[in-house]
């Protein structure tokens, strides 16, 4: 189940190797001399048993270290020898206890080697903070990025996998670039999804019931097709923009301070609704030159820390679909 078939295959034979590396030479003394090595002095079997062992052992660690290379780069990770490790230590998740006051960290642009390592990042931080993510995953390839699969695999209790999309591409439409399933027909958009969640699910085998458009945008035709694959938009009913806050202030490029994004959440609660979506990317934080700014990132630490101090519930879109079906 969680061994993938050339990883598992690998450890069989390099036990068998072991225990023939083992025993071959002492039955074949046996058989042929008529007396049992095994039982022989020490000082006649000493070195070449050692020496054999050595080999050996060699041997076997390099194929199983060679499986699971492949197996990683082959196989389903989800199947691979990372998923297998990660029940070793089972994920520890966090309290999610919805109130009449909820905020949705929506990270997206989680995909493999863009950011990524940012992303890893505030996805462990939130968690420190023992508040759960939605991750917007841009599903094509993400599974050839290692680190971040490990990541997610390992903490998938604390992290709702959204869907953003399949390649989150830009279409230009007369000169005009447009979001990905902004003007999709109902059949291009069924098999955009179906292909989006089949490749999350090679990576971490999760329930997925939220779609955040790309670009917050998306056609009539399109939001039907979700309805066949049980998918929510991540907020629906404020037009093109399904979220309530923001990280990133897109009119003149700059970040939004963490006071400011609070702020927007509070009236947002004023007005009735009872779950605020902050809208992130790992992008938003930073330098000109594409590194992380520490100095920007330390908003979205301090952002963590005025969640909890305006005792706003952290929340996961799931969370709230459940809530409002129980109601």
């Amino acid at each position: 189940m969680f061994f993938g078939p050339i990883t598992g295959i690998s450890l069989i034979v390099s036990l068998i190797v072991v225990l023939v590396g083992a025993f071959v030479r002492p039955i074949f003394f046996f058989v042929m001399t008529k007396r049992a090595e095994l039982f022989a002095p020490k000082r006649q079997i000493r070195k070449p048993i050692v020496a054999t062992a050595i080999v050996i052992l060699l041997v076997s660690f390099y194929v199983s270290v060679t499986a699971f290379v492949v197996t990683k780069t082959v196989d389903s990770p989800h199947t691979g020898m990372l998923a297998f490790a990660s029940t070793l230590v089972p994920c520890k998740e966090v309290d999610v206890t919805p109130t009449s006051k909820n905020v949705i960290l929506r990270l997206d642009d989680v995909q493999a080697y863009g950011w990524s390592d940012i992303s890893v990042r505030m996805m462990k931080d939130t968690i420190e903070h023992d508040m759960p993510i939605v991750a917007g995953i841009i599903p094509k390839g993400v599974a050839g990025d290692l680190m971040l699969v490990n990541f997610l695999e390992r903490q998938k209790c604390n992290i709702e996998f959204a869907l953003h999309g399949y390649d989150h591409g830009a279409i230009s439409d007369f000169d005009e670039l447009v979001g990905e399933f902004e003007l999709l027909s109902y059949q291009d958009a069924a098999l955009r999804l179906e292909k989006g969640i089949e490749e999350i699910n090679a990576m971490v085998r999760v329930p997925i019931t939220t779609f955040i458009p790309p670009q917050n945008r998306i056609s009539f035709e399109a939001t039907a097709a979700l309805a066949d694959y049980d998918l929510f938009l991540s907020k629906s009913g404020n037009g093109y923009y399904d979220y309530d806050a923001k990280t990133w202030n897109y009119n003149d490029n700059t970040l939004v301070s963490a006071v400011e994004v609070i702020k927007v959440c509070d009236e947002t609660f004023k007005k009735g609704d009872d779950v605020c979506v902050i809208m992130l990317h790992p992008q938003d934080f930073l330098d000109e030159e594409g590194v992380l700014d520490e100095g920007k990132y330390g908003e979205y630490l301090k952002l963590l820390d005025l969640i909890k101090l305006s005792e706003f519930s952290t929340v996961r879109f799931s969370d709230m679909i459940a809530l409002h079906s129980s109601k």
